[in-house]
């Protein structure tokens, strides 16, 4: 295995030189070499084939100087291989012509990992032996995130469609969730195995749920999730889940990914030192560029270098049109502080 980086030690508590930064996102439309490699191919297509996957995963890593990659592929992908009919439509995104609960799809169907076309693993094993200095990181959809796709069809950000099944539903939901929570512990078991450093699960939806909510999802979903890990390095992200900073602390998760929508240096005391923290840029501002994002930056990167287990992020993916130029300006402002 490759040396120690700073990611590595960040993600371990442990010394490290400068602090870490990587993107969610971070390989995407925003970059001229990712644009060339889809005008010839689809997401399906290029997912299909691990040496573009680990070519495509490595792009952000040689061109923006970033501390970690994370493999290319889609939170939804694994829902082909649940029986699941899925397309990417411009403008709209994931779309699923059989949602759970549809005439066709009545009942939860088990993930069959024999055939998922699209499993990453292959694709980390060429980009461990291609990079070994580098991290990479493996991913997955939170269950409940994944889960709202599945019965809405769609994107379901408030929830409405998968809190509709849980009030009126309870036993279908957590069946349906305890269904998904499995199929996302294979993936990520799948991809641990291959080599990566770390995962993330992306949970983007997961502050829709009220506190009790959360609760109950935490206690029944993710606390088998994080269980099956064993010793893995884990990311827990999640948006707009401020109001359930006390759970959050309760996820066994190494880290902690929150968005930007408040300042991560009063959080730090709260969230404690036994977890790591990771964020938080608003990608909007990453967006706009120029001297606010510089300063902000620096402000957030100071605020936080008072903890081993940080890691410089974005607080949501990187968004279209970013500059490049301006992901590279901000790598190389976090990087010039000393931890």
């Amino acid at each position: 295995m490759h040396s120690k980086s700073n990611f590595l030690s960040a993600m371990d508590g442990l010394e490290h030189e400068k602090v870490p930064v990587w993107f969610m996102r971070q390989a995407g439309r925003y970059m001229p070499s990712y644009q060339e490699v889809r005008k010839r191919r689809s997401i399906k297509e290029i997912c299909r084939d691990p040496a573009v996957v680990e070519e495509v995963s490595f792009l952000p890593v040689r061109e923006l100087g970033v501390d970690a990659a994370i493999i290319f592929s889609d939170i939804l992908l694994p829902a082909e291989a649940m029986g699941f009919d899925l397309r990417y439509q411009e403008g709209l995104g994931p779309v699923i012509s059989n949602p759970f609960g549809s005439p066709s799809r009545s009942s939860p169907v088990e993930y069959d990992a024999s055939g998922d076309i699209y499993s990453p693993s292959r694709a980390i094993k060429i980009f461990r032996e291609k990079h070994a200095s580098t991290p990479i990181i493996g991913f997955c959809g939170g269950p409940i995130t994944v889960a709202s796709y599945l019965i809405k069809g769609e994107s379901d950000r408030d929830l409405a469609a998968t809190r509709t099944l849980m009030y009126r539903n309870p036993s279908d939901y957590n069946d349906f969730l305890q269904m998904v929570t499995e199929a996302m512990i294979t993936v990520l078991k799948s991809q641990i195995s291959a080599g990566c450093d770390a995962v993330q699960i992306f949970d983007s939806w997961a502050g829709s749920l009220s506190r009790e909510q959360f609760t109950h999802y935490r206690e029944k979903f993710l606390s088998d999730l994080f269980s099956e890990l064993g010793h893995a390095r884990s990311i827990y992200f999640s948006t707009s889940s401020w109001h359930l900073l006390d759970q959050l602390r309760q996820v066994k998760a190494n880290f902690l990914s929150l968005d930007w929508k408040n300042d991560l240096s009063a959080i730090s005391p709260v969230i404690g030192d036994h977890v790591g923290l990771q964020g938080n840029m608003d990608p909007v501002l990453a967006q706009t560029g120029g001297e606010a994002c510089n300063s902000e930056a620096m402000r957030i990167t100071e605020s936080m270098l008072h903890r081993k287990n940080y890691v410089f992020n974005l607080g949501h993916g990187v968004l279209p049109g970013t500059n490049p130029d301006t992901l590279r300006d901000i790598v190389n402002i976090v990087h010039s502080y000393s931890c």
